[in-house]
């Protein structure tokens, strides 16, 4: 499989407080889909040493597996979200496809 990496604003919701202690300082792994999908990939969001807060924006790396759902569909300004697939504990919005 190949892996997929993006730079990526994000924000993470009050829920997030429940699945990880915030506020966050390293990378963490976690599911990433496409609004309208009905599966998720495995991801993992890279933060530059920065703490991350709840309800504010970040920008952050993602790595993730392509998968088909996924192919032709991330481009900038796309937005997704991040969670325990299909709870969401934050969204985002892609800035760049490297």
């Amino acid at each position: 499989m190949r892996e997929i990496s993006l730079i990526a604003d994000i924000v993470f919701f009050e829920s997030a407080q429940e699945k990880f202690n915030f506020a966050l300082k390293n990378s963490i792994r976690i599911s990433f889909w496409l609004p309208d999908s009905t599966v998720s990939t495995f991801s993992e969001i890279i933060f530059d040493n920065e703490r991350i807060e709840l309800n504010k924006n970040y920008k952050a790396r993602i790595n993730l597996i392509e998968r088909d759902f996924l192919k032709g569909r991330l481009s900038e300004n796309c937005e997704f979200k991040i969670g325990n697939y299909p709870m969401t504990i934050g969204k985002g919005k892609i800035l760049k496809v490297l």
